[in-house]
């Protein structure tokens, strides 16, 4: 028996902000490798419902990869999620994103990553920037029309990406439109961003397109607009400390012959994080980096991923006896990646001449400011003397 168009179900995965093959600054190789098997689950936790759910469409929303140049473990290991859904006869859509597409066409020969898997018949890639490329399939009796627009990374700051482009190559008797983009959505762009931003008033209007979904946000976001309905799958992984821990996770959707009638997002556990704040003024002055390490030990264990910010005025001496180093190597040694942010950490000046931020330290820095704190009070002579020491040393650097 045929099914009508009335009772049609269509099931859809959208995934986006994989970011695969991410690289961590200081992070061990040993322990890079496990960050990034995290990362792979992720995706791979998408590619799971799709298949368990019989979905019809799996959408990647761009930036599967982390940069146009994966490694190949990462290539293989999407070759074969794509494997699997083509087996179980789920048809994959994707766009690429801000970090796997080229900036120039001298960068990887302008080619995309996933331009591999779309040349195997793995998946539709929609590739153009300037004009919207669309796919149709028919599903449970209704006509489906897939559309997509690549980010153009050399797009004015706060440019609309859609405001003068129109899907007018779409068929007039498509029963149901769904857009990939990616890109900063008016709302839910942070303050400061000077991207290209999808403006409300234009999803709202853009003909054609009756659900758009959006990869660029890690947050995930569902809303209607008028008619038609955004959603933002969110990263299927906390890339950075400050993402909330809902974050993790991928979108479900389905579509019936007059639109969205069910939205669901699976959230993922993912690695554990924790973040600490510690005020100096509430710490030990005679025992300071014990204090902080035992302090921070407690929210520790072998897979979690842990930062500390310390805030507050601090003397030079003080500061000194802190021994950044011997903390960072302590706690390391303790937790998955440890970062310390000393961003808002103020160091005083002797004699109350005021005082002055010392940001991130690099050992560099670490090393000028030293240098700089034992010149305070010393002579023409031992000022050069420590000058010329801190020049030889940094030459090694």
């Amino acid at each position: 028996m045929v099914k009508s168009a009335s009772q049609s179900r269509i099931r859809v995965v959208a995934t986006a902000d994989n970011h695969l093959g991410l690289f961590y600054d200081r992070m061990l190789p040993q322990k890079l490798a496990a960050r990034r098997k995290y990362l792979r689950d992720g995706f791979k936790a998408a590619v799971d419902y799709a298949i368990e759910w019989q979905a019809h469409l799996f959408l990647i929303a761009g930036d599967l990869f982390d940069r146009n140049d994966p490694r190949n473990l990462e290539r293989s290991f999407v070759a074969h999620c794509l494997a699997r859904l083509n087996q179980a006869g789920v048809r994959v859509f994707a766009i690429g994103g801000n970090h796997d597409t080229p900036r120039q066409s001298i960068d990887q020969g302008g080619s995309m990553p996933l331009e591999i898997y779309y040349r195997l018949g793995a998946l539709s890639l929609f590739a153009k920037n300037a004009s919207i490329e669309t796919e149709y399939l028919e599903i449970e009796g209704l006509k489906i029309a897939v559309g997509g627009l690549n980010p153009d990374p050399n797009a004015p700051a706060g440019s609309d990406p859609l405001e003068n482009l129109s899907w007018d190559n779409l068929d007039s008797d498509t029963d149901l439109s769904i857009l990939l983009l990616h890109g900063l959505v008016e709302g839910y762009a942070p303050p400061d961003s000077s991207d290209p931003v999808f403006k409300l008033k234009t999803l709202q209007n853009y003909d054609g397109a009756d659900i758009f979904v959006i990869g660029d946000i890690h947050k995930p976001a569902h809303r209607k607009i008028g008619p038609r309905s955004v959603i933002i799958p969110g990263a299927t992984e906390r890339m950075t400390f400050g993402e909330r821990p809902e974050v993790p996770g991928f979108a479900t959707f389905v579509l019936g012959p007059y639109g969205l009638e069910e939205f669901d997002r699976k959230s993922l556990g993912g690695q554990p994080r924790a973040e600490l704040t510690l005020r100096i003024a509430d710490l030990n002055p005679g025992n300071l980096l014990n204090d902080i390490i035992e302090r921070v030990t407690r929210i520790c264990t072998p897979e979690t991923m842990v930062k500390l910010r310390l805030e507050g005025f601090i003397s030079l001496d003080l500061y000194h006896r802190l021994e950044l180093r011997k903390l960072y190597e302590t706690i390391n040694a303790r937790c998955f990646h440890f970062v310390v942010d000393t961003s808002a950490l103020l160091i005083e000046r002797p004699e109350g001449t005021g005082s002055f931020g010392i940001g991130v330290l690099s050992q560099t820095e670490e090393i000028s400011q030293y240098a700089i704190s034992l010149s305070l009070n010393a002579s023409q002579e031992e000022q050069r003397l420590y000058q010329d020491a801190v020049k030889r040393l940094l030459e090694h650097y």
